[in-house]
């Protein structure tokens, strides 16, 4: 893997190396020797143990097995714990009924659903032309009272005077002159012609009203029972129906548990059985090594570069047979951590 550009002490000594090499004038270089392969020897981690690979295991070896031979025989089966088991059967015929019933009610639901709009629809047909009669009808009477009232108002109006000074009806406290009084008694007479002919077109009225949304009234009722009667049909429909499905489905399949059942097996020849033994397993191959650099190689290249670092900055010259300085470089890259 490349190294990471950071800021080391072999950093720190390069630089200053360069500083040195710039300042100050030449002087003589001291011929040094370093015996480059002890401090690599010194510089290298202790060795790792190559893992050993597993081996393959052993295969298997072959087994044969016999059989031996059984003769012709009859078995009688009785059930143990029949009641439990119609208990069982009577449980699941349940479920299947009660699911199948309300899959039904679902279905007959749509149709409760269609016969509820088409009478609501109808109703809605007989309350439009209910009302319709009905409002013609009061105009029917407003218009027979309108001509009974016509000539009353018309004589008060002309006895009395427009509007009705005395609509109260109230008789004058004081005895009038004749003529005087005969006006006074004949618009008194048509007031209460005017209120008894008002009282009794109201009350014909109230009851033509009260007559048609009586019957409107009923036949809501009545569709509401009809709704009502409908589903209940229907939801009786549904369990006759699943009742009828799950007695049909299962009238074939007589389940008699208290009687028991002859079993007849027939004769098995002897025979033998052979499981062949395992292939030998492959040996696990050997990963070939990484083309990088070896840890030798790669501590020796770190060595010589420290070394050139080393001797320019005591302004060493090497040379073989010069004074040995190998331990003066050891301590300076101990000094420094410039380690493997």
């Amino acid at each position: 893997m490349p190294r990471l550009k950071q800021w080391t002490p072999r950093s720190s000594a390069l630089l200053a190396l360069l500083i040195c090499a710039g300042c100050g004038s030449p002087v003589a270089k001291l011929a040094v020797s370093v015996n480059v392969s002890q401090v690599v020897q010194q510089s290298l981690p202790p060795a790792e143990k190559e893992p050993s690979l597993p081996r393959a295991p052993k295969p298997l070896p072959g087994v044969t097995a016999v059989l031996p031979a059984l003769p012709a025989r009859e078995i009688m089966t009785r059930p143990q714990n029949a009641d439990e088991l119609r208990e069982s059967v009577r449980k699941l015929q349940e479920s299947i009924r009660v699911r199948l019933e309300k899959q039904l009610r679902k279905l007959y639901a749509r149709d409760v659903k269609r016969y509820e709009v088409e009478l609501q629809r109808q109703f809605g047909d007989l309350e439009e032309s209910s009302l319709t009669e009905l409002s013609e009808s009061i105009r029917a009477e407003l218009e027979k009272v309108g001509a009974e009232r016509l000539p009353k108002v018309s004589r008060l109006a002309f006895l009395a005077g427009w509007p009705d000074p005395n609509p109260q009806n109230t008789p004058s406290p004081t005895p009038l002159r004749p003529v005087p009084q005969l006006r006074e008694d004949e618009a008194l007479q048509l007031r209460k012609d005017l209120a008894r002919i008002d009282a009794e077109f109201k009350a014909r009225i109230e009851n033509m009203s009260i007559l048609r949304l009586d019957a409107l009234a009923q036949r809501r009722t009545q569709i509401l029972l009809a709704i009502e009667l409908r589903k209940n049909e229907l939801d009786a429909q549904a369990n006759a129906e699943a009742n009828k499905q799950v007695a049909d489905a299962t009238k074939d399949f007589q389940l008699d548990l208290a009687r028991g059942q002859v079993i007849k097996l027939r004769p098995v020849a002897a025979e033998s059985v052979t499981i062949p033994g395992g292939k030998p397993l492959a040996e696990v191959p050997k990963v070939p090594s990484s083309p990088e650099l070896s840890e030798p190689q790669l501590t020796q290249s770190l060595v010589e570069s420290d070394l050139r670092i080393w001797v320019g900055l005591n302004g060493f010259e090497l040379k073989k047979g010069a004074v040995d300085k190998t331990a003066e470089f050891i301590a300076w890259r101990n000094s420094q951590k410039l380690g493997r």
